[in-house]
């Protein structure tokens, strides 16, 4: 029935695990939960490695760090049932009825995206507030808004794949560093005419990066970009979306970062 992919890169997976345990035993179903390490070292090794004694729950940490694409693959690969549930590590459960929901839901042919949800506090580092503040007003939206442009909308924070589109459509090992690798998989599924469908069942996103990591991670992300839409396709982001407007208007986009400083 049911495959939880968790890879994991320097976080305690251990109150997230024990969650999804509990509600996929009283479900009744069959589950396993896979958590992959991508090599970030002995004190997640500590956190994490009494999960193997879970039954129906493998631990494993790999040698060497192989990135966003390719450890969903092995995990993808290292799965024995015919949904496969991707659980970024650093998240949180919001609902009793999380996996429940996705049960609910599941067809053969057609693939789950979950909501990401915010707290409603503001983080006690102040360090954590540009992300934090960017995710409730850019990420925390509903179904109903992500549905009117499902592929664009795709994200891999929780998504549920059937095994069988996995296998047509694998993440793009290509694309390495952080950003739009959901991107390019979205745009694969419509290509290949695989629905999607929007879930209002959120999961919580806890990671908060530092203000300095998260404005590196942009910029890494607009090199993904840059490096994809060098190529046949074109991921029409909001940014891209900009950026030719202005080329095709003759406006340097030097003016365009002046302009975001009084923004």
């Amino acid at each position: 029935m049911l495959s939880i992919l968790i890879p994991v890169y320097q976080y305690d997976v251990r109150s997230l695990v024990h969650e999804l345990h509990q509600q996929s035993t009283n479900l009744n179903i069959p589950f396993e939960i896979l958590v992959f390490d991508d090599a970030s070292g002995s004190e997640s090794l500590q956190w994490n490695q009494s999960l193997d004694q879970l039954p129906n729950t493998t631990f494993k940490q790999l040698p060497h760090n192989l990135g966003r694409s390719k450890i969903r693959n092995l995990l993808a690969g290292s799965a024995n049932y015919e949904y496969l549930l991707f659980i970024d590590g650093d998240s949180s459960i919001c609902s009793p009825s999380y996996i429940e929901s996705y049960i609910n839901h599941t067809t053969s042919n057609c693939v789950l995206v979950g909501q990401t949800s915010y707290s409603n506090a503001m983080p006690k580092d102040r360090d954590q507030l540009l992300r934090w503040t960017f995710g409730r007003s850019r990420e925390m939206t509903s179904a109903t808004q992500r549905q009117q442009n499902p592929y664009h909308a795709f994200k891999t924070h929780h998504v549920l794949i059937p095994k069988t589109v996995f296998n047509q459509i694998p993440f793009d090992e290509s694309i390495t560093g952080y950003g739009h690798e959901d991107s390019l998989y979205g745009i694969q599924l419509k290509k290949q005419g695989i629905p999607i469908l929007h879930l209002d069942n959120p999961l919580n996103h806890d990671g908060l990066e530092s203000a300095a990591l998260f404005i590196k991670k942009t910029e890494d992300s607009i090199r993904n970009l840059c490096q994809i839409n060098s190529s046949e396709i074109v991921l029409e982001t909001k940014l891209w979306t900009t950026f030719m407007r202005a080329k095709k208007l003759g406006i340097d986009h030097r003016f365009l970062l002046l302009l975001r400083s009084y923004f």
